[in-house]
């Protein structure tokens, strides 16, 4: 049941998300495609940059195992914690010969407190990924990041597997 509302609930943000790409309105967001600019936020008409992607920049975050716990108790029903071992992947999204493929920008393990750090990345949009350490019972975690500052933060969140 959860799976196939999680399933209806993504088809209807990508919907949305075509829907509001394909409008023909000055004020809809632009494709990122390089065939258009993007606009800056709270931009007008006229008013548009490309996205400032820094270049070298260094990404930051902790690894958390996420547990649902029913019934709740204290008024958390879900329950992050910080998780030692996790493999994880940055990957770059590069063009070569016109066509996207993916890069490995690094690999490292998460530290006792479920820290990560990569330094001195080339600038672009990356994939980061996270791997549960051998035998826990946990799903893999994605996340999306753009080198926008030169430090990012992302967080990786590796959900529970039913039953486990």
């Amino acid at each position: 049941m959860r799976s196939r509302f999680l399933s209806l609930f993504l088809v209807g943000v990508s919907a949305a998300a075509v829907a509001a790409c394909g409008a023909d309105d000055p004020a809809s967001p632009t494709r990122l495609d390089g065939t258009e600019e993007q606009r800056e936020a709270g931009g007008g008409r006229g008013d548009s940059t490309a996205t400032p992607l820094t270049n070298p920049f260094s990404l930051r975050g902790t690894v958390y195992a996420v547990t649902v716990r029913v019934p709740a108790t204290n008024g958390d029903s879900i329950v992050k914690t910080p998780l030692a071992g996790a493999t994880v992947v940055l990957v770059r999204n590069v063009l070569v010969d016109g066509k996207a493929t993916q890069v490995t920008a690094g690999t490292t393990t998460s530290a006792a407190d479920g820290s990560f750090s990569f330094e001195n990345l080339t600038g672009g949009y990356h994939v980061l990924t996270g791997r549960p350490p051998a035998g826990a019972a946990l799903h893999e975690g994605l996340e999306y990041v753009a080198s926008t500052a030169s430090v990012v933060r992302r967080d990786l969140y590796l959900w529970a597997k039913r039953g486990g």
